[in-house]
Protein backbone atom coordinates (compact mmCIF):
# COMPACT_ATOMS: atom_id res chain seq x y z
CA UNK A 1 0.00 0.00 0.00
CA UNK A 2 2.75 2.36 0.73
CA UNK A 3 4.41 2.21 -2.34
CA UNK A 4 1.21 2.67 -4.35
CA UNK A 5 1.11 5.66 -2.68
CA UNK A 6 4.75 6.36 -3.34
CA UNK A 7 3.77 5.68 -6.86
CA UNK A 8 1.00 7.81 -7.02
CA UNK A 9 2.54 11.06 -5.91
CA UNK A 10 5.49 10.35 -8.07
CA UNK A 11 2.72 10.62 -10.77
CA UNK A 12 1.48 13.53 -9.87
CA UNK A 13 4.58 15.36 -9.44
CA UNK A 14 5.18 14.21 -12.87
CA UNK A 15 2.11 15.46 -14.01
CA UNK A 16 2.49 18.63 -12.55
CA UNK A 17 5.98 19.27 -14.29
CA UNK A 18 4.55 17.76 -17.68
CA UNK A 19 1.71 20.26 -17.58
CA UNK A 20 4.28 22.94 -16.50
CA UNK A 21 5.90 22.25 -19.91
CA UNK A 22 3.13 22.18 -21.90
CA UNK A 23 1.59 25.41 -20.27
CA UNK A 24 -1.65 23.67 -18.64
CA UNK A 25 -2.62 25.21 -15.55
CA UNK A 26 -2.04 23.02 -12.68
CA UNK A 27 -5.76 23.40 -11.05
CA UNK A 28 -6.18 20.78 -14.13
CA UNK A 29 -3.99 18.53 -12.59
CA UNK A 30 -5.58 18.61 -9.35
CA UNK A 31 -9.14 18.18 -10.90
CA UNK A 32 -7.85 15.25 -12.69
CA UNK A 33 -6.69 13.83 -10.03
CA UNK A 34 -9.70 14.44 -7.87
CA UNK A 35 -11.92 13.19 -10.79
CA UNK A 36 -9.64 10.09 -11.52
CA UNK A 37 -8.40 8.40 -8.00
CA UNK A 38 -12.83 7.76 -6.88
CA UNK A 39 -13.31 7.09 -10.41
CA UNK A 40 -10.99 4.59 -10.81
CA UNK A 41 -11.46 2.78 -7.88
CA UNK A 42 -15.48 1.91 -8.40
CA UNK A 43 -14.69 1.27 -12.26
CA UNK A 44 -11.44 -1.29 -11.77
CA UNK A 45 -13.65 -2.98 -9.08
CA UNK A 46 -16.72 -2.98 -10.98
CA UNK A 47 -15.20 -4.33 -13.89
CA UNK A 48 -13.22 -6.87 -11.97
CA UNK A 49 -16.69 -8.32 -10.40
CA UNK A 50 -18.35 -8.22 -13.94
CA UNK A 51 -15.35 -10.82 -14.60
CA UNK A 52 -15.76 -12.57 -11.65
CA UNK A 53 -19.48 -13.13 -11.75
CA UNK A 54 -19.42 -16.38 -10.43
CA UNK A 55 -17.46 -15.41 -6.94
CA UNK A 56 -20.35 -12.32 -7.08
CA UNK A 57 -23.02 -14.69 -7.09
CA UNK A 58 -20.95 -17.65 -4.81
CA UNK A 59 -20.27 -14.87 -1.81
CA UNK A 60 -23.82 -12.59 -2.60
CA UNK A 61 -23.79 -9.04 -3.73
CA UNK A 62 -22.28 -7.86 -0.51
CA UNK A 63 -18.94 -9.49 -2.33
CA UNK A 64 -18.62 -5.89 -4.77
CA UNK A 65 -17.88 -3.94 -2.01
CA UNK A 66 -15.82 -6.15 0.23
CA UNK A 67 -13.19 -3.99 -1.11
CA UNK A 68 -9.86 -5.98 0.52
CA UNK A 69 -10.56 -9.47 -1.14
CA UNK A 70 -10.83 -9.80 -4.68
CA UNK A 71 -8.89 -7.85 -6.93
CA UNK A 72 -9.16 -4.84 -9.34
CA UNK A 73 -9.27 -4.62 -13.57
CA UNK A 74 -6.73 -2.55 -14.77
CA UNK A 75 -9.27 -1.82 -17.90
CA UNK A 76 -11.22 -0.10 -15.85
CA UNK A 77 -8.76 2.11 -14.61
CA UNK A 78 -7.46 3.10 -18.26
CA UNK A 79 -11.22 3.64 -19.01
CA UNK A 80 -11.47 5.80 -15.83
CA UNK A 81 -8.55 7.43 -16.99
CA UNK A 82 -10.17 8.65 -20.35
CA UNK A 83 -13.63 9.09 -18.44
CA UNK A 84 -11.74 11.85 -16.19
CA UNK A 85 -10.15 13.43 -18.36
CA UNK A 86 -12.89 14.08 -20.35
CA UNK A 87 -14.76 15.41 -17.36
CA UNK A 88 -11.84 17.45 -16.53
CA UNK A 89 -11.76 19.29 -19.89
CA UNK A 90 -15.46 19.87 -19.84
CA UNK A 91 -14.90 21.69 -16.43
CA UNK A 92 -11.95 23.72 -17.28
CA UNK A 93 -12.59 24.07 -20.84
CA UNK A 94 -9.77 22.80 -22.72
CA UNK A 95 -9.07 19.77 -24.46
CA UNK A 96 -9.09 16.62 -23.42
CA UNK A 97 -5.93 15.30 -25.23
CA UNK A 98 -4.33 18.68 -23.22
CA UNK A 99 -5.11 16.61 -20.06
CA UNK A 100 -4.19 13.60 -21.39
CA UNK A 101 -0.93 14.48 -22.45
CA UNK A 102 -0.16 15.86 -19.41
CA UNK A 103 -1.17 13.03 -16.80
CA UNK A 104 -0.10 9.88 -18.54
CA UNK A 105 3.85 9.79 -18.38
CA UNK A 106 2.97 10.03 -14.88
CA UNK A 107 0.54 7.35 -14.77
CA UNK A 108 2.51 4.88 -16.41
CA UNK A 109 5.62 5.64 -14.18
CA UNK A 110 3.27 4.96 -11.40
CA UNK A 111 1.93 1.91 -13.17
CA UNK A 112 5.60 0.58 -13.56
CA UNK A 113 6.42 1.42 -10.01
CA UNK A 114 3.42 -0.52 -8.46
CA UNK A 115 3.68 -3.32 -10.79
CA UNK A 116 7.45 -3.76 -9.48
CA UNK A 117 6.24 -3.40 -5.98
CA UNK A 118 3.72 -6.55 -6.34
CA UNK A 119 6.21 -8.69 -7.95
CA UNK A 120 8.46 -8.04 -5.18
CA UNK A 121 6.14 -8.53 -2.54
CA UNK A 122 4.30 -11.76 -5.07
CA UNK A 123 0.92 -9.99 -5.10
CA UNK A 124 -0.56 -10.17 -8.27
CA UNK A 125 -2.85 -6.82 -9.74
Amino acid sequence: MKRTMVALMLALVMALYRAKRLQVKSDVIANFTLIAIPLSLILARGVFCLCRMVDVMDYGVSYIFQLTSGGYSLMGVVVAVLIAALITGKINKICCLRVLDSVIPGLLMALAVARFAEGATFNGM
